[in-house]
């Protein structure tokens, strides 16, 4: 069954990247020892809960794509999810392991060896569980972990759809604990942030989005979103700023929320910005832009940083290397990506439809 495009979704996508591009464009500031503000560093840091959007977007698109199907077994689900995300993700990291013993972490300015195990835990998803290997290679599979684990859980709240409240409760309970906990137990770095990013505190927005599919299509909110479109982008707009400025608790809530009004702004007005069909490849392209980008950043600062800063402005490095990073995201998306749809297309006709 073919299931539409929504534009507005892979707009969605492009500025989620966007951001994400943007943050990790602040090593190579770093890295050339470029100085800005305080304010500008705190809000380029803030700007790390925008990849909540991608969890958002994946749960609406698949939260759609169950309904839409009404697929009874569930192995088509799965074999889809897998041929998606795996012939890229595992390519990248078999490339890494055969190429280069360790991968140089800009964060801690260490080297992270490629062990086999490591390799393994990628492989079958369970990296995410251990603190050294939960951003080890790649160094932004963390999401990946979490995506996975959604999969798995996704089927359970489609079928039981019916009470999704109680387990909305059940997740945020558990969400506000692990919180509570963190502070409670004084958690410190690294157990700290395996514990943010893990199921624990992300399936709450993937839930979040599961209610926007099965509810967006209320009049009202329709109504009073294309009626005040501006005035709510110009109100999210300051809500970031703020909360950039001043710490407050229980941020993956708030911005989930945030982005939920944003998202039906998108989709319920057509806004050129946001729905230009050249920002859309961006989108459509952004899974390969996630994993490629950090890893040629990385190389950049850890073998030809003090010959490319000596000689030119870091803004110019910088486009010089997203626009690399563009060049081989694009071909990874019609070599990599589009290949491992055909290729689930092909084992779901061929070895389960009679």
């Amino acid at each position: 069954m073919k299931i539409n495009t929504l534009n507005y979704i892979d707009s969605l996508r492009w500025i989620a990247i966007t951001l994400v591009l943007i943050v990790h464009a602040w090593l190579l500031f770093q890295a050339s020892g470029t100085s800005i503000s305080e304010y500008t560093r705190i809000l380029m840091g803030f700007w790390q809960f925008w990849v909540i959007l991608f969890f958002l977007v994946s749960a609406y698109t698949l939260f759609r794509s169950l309904d839409i199907r009404k697929e009874h077994n569930i192995k088509y689900f799965f074999i889809r999810r897998f041929f998606r995300i795996a012939p890229l993700y595992y390519s990248i990291i078999l490339i890494l392991y055969f190429t280069t013993s360790g991968v140089f972490d800009p964060w801690s300015q260490n080297i992270s060896w490629i062990t086999i195990w490591n390799v393994l835990l990628h492989i079958f998803f369970l990296n995410g569980f251990f603190s050294d290997t939960y951003d080890s290679i790649v160094w932004v599979e963390w999401t990946i972990f979490v995506e996975v684990w959604f999969y798995i859980l996704l089927p359970l709240i489609y079928f039981y759809r019916k009470h999704i409240h109680i387990i909305s409760i059940a997740l945020l309970m558990i969400m506000i604990a692990t919180f509570v906990a963190i502070k409670l137990f004084s958690i410190a770095w690294p157990s700290y942030v395996v514990i943010y990013k893990s199921p624990l505190i992300q399936f709450f927005p993937f839930l979040v989005w599961c209610y926007m599919y099965i509810y967006e299509d209320h009049l009202w909110i329709n109504t009073f979103f294309q009626k005040y479109k501006y005035t709510i982008l110009v109100s999210l707009l300051a809500l970031v700023m703020i909360l950039a400025k001043w710490s407050v608790p229980f941020l993956n809530i708030i911005m989930t929320l945030a982005f939920s009004c944003f998202f039906l702004v998108i989709k319920n007005t057509p806004i050129v910005l946001f729905n230009n069909r050249y920002l859309q490849f961006i989108g459509k392209i952004s899974f390969s832009l996630y994993l490629i980008h950090f890893i040629v950043l990385t190389l950049v600062i850890n073998n030809w940083s003090e010959m490319f800063f000596h000689s030119y402005s870091v803004v110019f490095i910088l486009c010089i290397v997203y626009w690399f990073v563009f060049l081989l995201s694009t071909l990874s998306y019609f070599l990599i990506e589009v290949n491992g749809i055909k290729l689930w297309q092909r084992i779901i006709s061929s070895w389960f439809i009679k």
